[in-house]
């Protein structure tokens, strides 16, 4: 099976009754935690870190450190957003989802392969990794142009990883979990763009999940 005729029915079940109310409830919790993460950063957290920078009045100076923090900090909140929304998502509403779509299209038996646990610390070992890996790449921000989207690599790679934890451990085995899939990566791709639109980017996590389980019971 294509991509096309996988994204096609991405889209289609991601506005079917009981998938669009089976995420109803944690997309409210992720938008109200991106609007007051926002609120917070833009309010306190950016202008106390600029109040801070009283050493230099040179302003082209000033413009490159403040935008070394405002990229900083972003970098930080788009790993911590992809952290939650995945984790929120995956670990309290997904089995009824991959439930749904496998009765709808596939119709395999399904076993699950890692327990909540299990998952949660292979998650969590995963953003810990690609945090090191972001940290490592801050100061390549300065280079001009391709600098500010440096960020966005180790973030995409938590992305397609977490979620190929999340819903692969509750339909096919271990291995296929760890393993990086490149034809997965390129599949995937467009949904990590997505969550970058603000508030309309929680959908990318969204149909993130549902693109995920198509491709894997797809695969298996």
């Amino acid at each position: 099976m294509n991509y096309l005729t996988l994204y096609k029915r991405t889209l289609k079940d991601l506005f079917t009754f009981e998938v669009f109310l089976t995420f109803m409830f944690p997309f409210l919790i992720i938008v109200t935690f991106f609007a007051v993460e926002l609120f917070v950063y833009s309010n306190y957290i950016l202008p106390y870190f600029e109040s801070l920078i009283t050493f230099t009045e040179n302003e082209i100076l000033l413009w490159i450190l403040n935008a070394f923090i405002t990229i900083f900090f972003l970098a930080i909140l788009l790993l911590v957003n992809v952290f939650v929304g995945i984790n929120l998502i995956g670990l309290f509403f997904l089995e009824n989802i991959i439930n749904t779509i496998n009765k709808k299209y596939y119709k395999k038996d399904l076993t699950e392969s890692l327990s909540i646990l299990e998952v949660f610390k292979l998650s969590t070992a995963i953003f810990l990794k690609y945090f090191k890996y972001l940290l490592f790449m801050l100061p390549l921000t300065f280079i001009p142009v391709v600098g500010a989207f440096l960020p966005l690599i180790p973030a995409f790679f938590m992305f397609y990883k977490t979620l190929l934890v999340e819903t692969g451990a509750n339909i096919t085995e271990k291995s296929v979990v760890q393993q990086s899939d490149k034809y997965y990566i390129a599949f995937i791709f467009p949904m990590f763009i997505l969550t970058l639109v603000p508030i309309f980017g929680t959908f990318g996590y969204i149909l993130g999940f549902i693109g995920t389980t198509h491709y894997l019971l797809n695969r298996d």
